[in-house]
C-alpha cells in the first residue's frame, strides 16, 4: 500500500513563545488530511506497509506532546499470517529541526514484539527514560515500557523516516505519534519580517531573541563565505545569504526558538547623466570643469578620477549613502598632439645625452630620465601646459665601452720585458705612463685617446724577486745537506739537483711564487780524513779499554766490536761527530781464552809427552818450549822422551813443568803428572766393576787400527782409531770367555805393526 499526501506548513510564533509547529496528522478511509494552518513550505507524507492507513494525531495547541490520538492498523487475522509491516516517511520543502519526538504503545501485551525505528534523525536524551538515536541509525524501542520519547534535534533536517514491525503474529496495535517541529522564523513573526533588503554598501545588525531573567547560548549558521561568529547574540552583516540562530536555555537545556533572517540586496536605481565629456586634452584630466552631482533621477553623489591610462581616463560617480543608486563610470578618450623629435643618439655615457627642450614640431616641455638598466636610457617629455599635447617617451641605448687588452696578463713580472705598445690587441691607440711605484711594484695607466667609449686600464708589473737561504757551502757527508723548502724571506719552492761529483753537488730552487728568480746552491764535499792506528793483532789478555780513543792523527771516537769469528774480532772505530773522517777497523786474535795442554805418545817403544795449545784455528805461534824435571830444563822441543829419563818404577809418578812462549810474548804453563815412563802393552785385563785393568788402554799410543783374535786366528773384534774401548766384548758387543787372545796394532806414524797376546779373565 503507498499513500502520499502534501501539507502546507505554517509558522505560528509569538515574542515570548518558542516558533514552534504542531503538526495533528489524521488519515482515515484512505483520505489523509491535515488539520492546522501552517505557513513556509510543505510536508509530503508517504505511507507503504500491508494493512490500513495509519491515523497521526497530537495534542494541539498544547505544547505538551506526551499522550495523544493514535493510529492504528488492524487487518490480519489473528495468527493466520505473516505479521505486518508499516513505515511512514517525512519530506519537509522547507529544513525543519525536530525538537520532541513522541512514540507510544498502547495496550502492548507480552507476546507481542513490536519495533520502532528512527531513521533520518539524531535525537539527544534528557530524562533518564529517554533514548537516544543518531542521524541514518536504527533504533528499536522495547515492549511494555510506555513512550519513547527525543528531545532536541540541532541539525536541520528535510526528510526522516519512521518504521514499525511486529513479530509473533501480532494481529493489532494501538499507538501515539506525537511529532514537535521547529521552522526558521524571525521574532514577532509575520511571514515576511525574516526577510530583510539592504542597500549593497549597507550593514544589518541581526539579534537573536531572548526571555527576560534567563541565560541563553547561541548557535549561528551562517552564509559559506561568512566567518561563523560563535556564542555571541547580536551579529553585524553586509554579505547576503541565509542566516540561522538557536537559541538554548542554559539552565533547562531546552532551545527557546530559532530564528532566521533571509539578507538580500535592494534593487539599486537607475542612474544617469546628459552633456558628460567626450574627450579631454592631456592637461585637463584632473577636469578642467566640473560633472554634476546631481543625476537626471535626482539621486545624488560625487564623482572621482578611479583609473589614468595613456589613452583615456575613467571617472566614477558614487551616489549617497542610502539611496541604492546605480555607480556609474564615465571613461573620457585623452586626445592631443604628440610630440615628436628627430634625435639620432649614439652615446657610450649618460652624461653626453643632451635632449632639446621643444620638439621637431613645436612642442615644449621638460625631460626627466625615467629608467636606467645600465644598458637602455628612457627619457620622458612632459609638454608645458596648454598645449594639449601628450607625453612622449624615447629610449637611448648606451654603447658599452671598450676595455683594450694587451697580450700580457696583469699583474705582470718585469723579467717579461713588456715593451708598453701605444696601440692595444683590439686597435686602441693611447699612452702609458706611471701610476704608482714601491719596492714591490710599479703600476701603469694605459689612457686610450678616445676616453668617451673606452676605458682606462692598469698594468701591475712585479719586480722580480730574489730568494735568500743560508745553506751550509761545505759539508762532510752528503747526509748534512738540508735544503729548506721556504726561503729565508718566504718564498716557497722545491730543490733539484742539477750536478754532483766528487768534490761538489749542485742544486736549482724552482719557487713556485711567480716573480720569483730561481736559485742555484753549490755544495762542497769535504775529503774525509782517515784514522791511523798501530795494530794490535794478537793479545793474550785483551780488553776492549787498550784500544785508543784518539787516532795517531788526532781523531778521536769510539770502537765497537762489529763482527766476531772464533778468536779473531773485528772492531770498527767511529769519529766523534764534526771531524769529517771516515771509520777504521781492526782485526785483533783474542789469545786469552787459549789453554796448554798435552799428550802421550809411544812412538817406537818410546813414551813421549807432546805439548801443545788448544787453538783449533793455529792463530798464534809457539816461539819456544821448555820441560823441566825436578827444576831442570830437560827438552826445548815441542815434545819430551820420558823413557831416556830413567825414571826408575817406584818414583813414579813424577811431575813435569812445562813453559809455551808465543812469538809475541805471551807465556802458557802446566804442571803435567806422569805415571808411566815406558810403552809396555798390558798382558791381561780382568773386567769386573772395580775399575782396575778393565781395558786395554792404549791412548799413548797414536793406534790406527786394533785388531783381536782368538786361538784359532778369527778375528773377534776390531777397531780403528783405538783408544781404550775393548773391555773383552765381541764386535756384537758381547762379552768373549775367558782365555788367551792374540793382539794386532796398526800404528798411524809407523809403517810396522806390532802383535802380541794378552789374557782375558771374566771370571771376577
Amino acid at each position: 500500500m503507498f499513500k502520499k499526501a502534501i501539507l502546507t506548513l505554517l509558522l505560528l510564533v509569538s515574542l515570548t513563545t518558542q516558533a514552534q509547529v504542531l503538526v495533528r496528522w489524521l488519515d482515515t478511509q484512505n483520505s489523509p488530511n491535515l488539520h492546522g494552518t501552517f505557513m513556509i513550505g510543505t510536508v509530503e507524507v508517504i505511507q507503504t506497509g500491508i494493512g490500513s492507513d495509519l491515523t497521526f494525531t497530537c495534542p494541539y495547541p498544547s505544547p505538551s506532546l506526551i499522550g495523544g490520538d493514535i493510529h492504528h492498523f488492524t487487518t490480519f487475522n489473528s495468527n493466520a499470517e505473516a505479521p505486518p509491516s508499516k513505515k511512514i516517511t517525512f519530506n519537509f520543502s522547507t529544513p525543519v529541526i525536530i525538537s520532541k519526538l513522541n512514540i507510544g504503545d498502547i495496550n502492548m501485551s507480552n507476546f507481542h514484539n513490536d519495533g520502532f525505528y528512527i531513521r533520518g534523525v539524531t535525537f539527544t536524551s534528557v530524562t533518564s527514560t529517554s533514548v537516544t538515536t543518531t542521524l541514518n541509525s536504527a533504533f528499536p524501542i522495547r515492549n511494555g515500557a510506555g513512550n519513547a520519547i527525543w528531545h532536541m534535534s540541532t541539525t536541520p533536517i528535510t526528510t526522516f523516516t519512521i518504521e514499525y514491525a511486529t513479530t509473533n503474529f501480532k494481529t493489532h496495535s494501538f499507538l501515539t505519534y506525537a511529532i514537535e517541529l521547529l521552522l526558521p522564523g524571525p521574532p514577532g513573526g509575520g511571514g515576511s519580517s525574516n526577510r530583510i533588503e539592504i542597500c549593497p554598501e549597507e550593514t544589518v545588525q541581526l539579534t537573536a531573541s531572548t526571555n527576560p531573567g534567563s541565560n541563553y547560548n547561541f548557535q549561528w549558521e551562517t552564509p559559506s563565505n561568512v566567518p561563523n561568529p560563535g556564542n555571541t547574540q547580536t551579529i553585524s552583516t553586509s554579505t547576503t545569504g541565509y542566516y540561522t540562530v538557536l537559541a538554548t536555555d542554559v539552565d533547562t537545556g531546552l532551545p527557546l526558538q530559532i530564528e532566521s533572517w533571509s539578507v538580500s540586496h535592494k534593487r539599486p536605481l537607475i542612474t544617469s547623466f546628459l552633456n558628460l565629456p567626450t574627450s579631454i586634452c592631456p592637461d585637463k584630466i584632473t577636469l578642467d570643469r566640473p560633472f554634476p552631482t546631481v543625476s537626471r533621477q535626482n539621486i545624488p553623489g560625487r564623482w572621482a578620477q578611479t583609473r589614468v591610462t595613456a589613452t583615456d581616463v575613467t571617472y566614477t560617480f558614487t551616489p549617497d549613502p542610502g539611496l541604492c543608486g546605480d555607480t556609474v563610470t564615465h571613461t573620457v578618450p585623452i586626445v592631443g598632439i604628440t610630440p615628436y623629435f628627430d634625435l639620432h643618439p649614439d652615446v657610450c655615457d649618460k652624461s653626453e645625452v643632451l635632449l632639446p627642450n621643444i620638439s621637431t614640431n613645436n612642442i615644449s616641455g621638460q625631460w626627466a630620465l625615467i629608467t636606467d638598466n645600465g644598458v637602455l636610457l628612457t627619457y620622458r617629455f612632459t609638454p608645458d601646459a596648454n598645449q594639449c599635447a601628450l607625453v612622449a617617451n624615447i629610449q637611448i641605448p648606451i654603447k658599452q665601452k671598450i676595455t683594450p687588452f694587451f697580450s700580457i696578463l696583469t699583474p705582470a713580472c718585469s723579467a717579461e720585458n713588456f715593451d708598453f705598445p701605444t696601440t692595444s690587441n683590439n686597435s686602441i691607440t693611447g699612452q702609458w705612463s706611471l701610476l704608482t711605484s714601491d719596492s714591490t711594484k710599479n703600476i701603469y695607466l694605459f689612457t686610450p685617446d678616445n676616453l668617451v667609449c673606452y676605458t682606462t686600464i692598469n698594468l701591475e708589473i712585479l719586480n722580480l724577486k730574489t730568494p735568500e737561504f743560508e745553506i751550509i757551502k761545505t759539508v762532510c757527508n752528503i747526509s748534512e745537506i738540508i735544503l729548506p723548502t721556504t726561503s729565508n724571506n718566504g718564498f716557497e719552492g722545491s730543490w733539484s739537483l742539477v750536478n754532483q761529483s766528487a768534490t761538489s753537488i749542485e742544486y736549482l730552487f724552482t719557487p713556485i711564487d711567480y716573480c720569483v728568480e730561481t736559485y742555484t746552491a753549490i755544495v762542497n764535499i769535504q775529503t774525509k780524513d782517515i784514522p791511523i792506528f798501530d795494530q794490535i793483532t794478537v793479545n793474550c789478555k785483551f780488553d776492549e779499554d787498550q784500544l785508543p780513543t784518539t787516532s795517531k792523527n788526532g781523531i778521536t771516537g769510539n770502537w765497537k766490536l762489529s763482527n766476531e769469528n772464533g778468536k779473531l774480532l773485528t772492531y770498527t772505530f767511529t769519529p766523534n761527530d764534526k771531524q769529517c773522517a771516515t771509520r777504521a777497523t781492526m782485526e785483533i786474535t783474542d789469545a786469552s781464552e787459549l789453554k796448554l795442554n798435552f799428550e802421550l805418545q809411544c812412538i817406537n817403544d818410546k813414551l813421549y809427552l807432546k805439548a801443545y795449545l788448544n787453538d783449533a784455528g793455529q792463530i798464534v805461534k809457539i816461539a819456544n818450549y821448555e820441560f823441566y824435571y825436578n827444576g831442570k830444563l830437560v827438552s826445548e822441543q815441542d815434545k819430551l822422551n820420558l823413557t831416556d829419563l830413567n825414571v826408575r818404577e817406584g818414583d813414579l809418578p813424577i811431575t813435569i813443568n812445562l813453559k809455551v812462549t808465543q812469538d809475541n810474548g805471551c807465556e802458557f804453563f802446566n804442571d803435567i803428572q806422569i805415571n808411566q815412563i815406558d810403552c809396555a802393552i798390558p798382558k791381561g785385563i780382568s773386567p769386573g766393576s772395580d775399575n782396575i785393568n778393565d781395558v786395554l788402554d792404549l791412548k799413548n799410543f797414536k793406534v790406527r787400527k786394533l785388531s783381536i783374535f782368538n786361538r784359532y786366528g778369527r778375528v773377534v773384534y776390531e777397531k780403528y782409531n783405538y783408544k781404550n774401548e775393548w773391555g773383552g766384548q765381541n764386535n756384537n758387543g758381547h762379552l768373549l770367555p775367558s782365555g788367551t787372545y792374540f793382539y794386532q796394532i796398526d800404528f798411524a806414524n809407523e809403517t810396522a805393526s806390532k802383535t802380541g797376546w794378552i789374557y782375558l779373565n771374566t771370571s771376577k
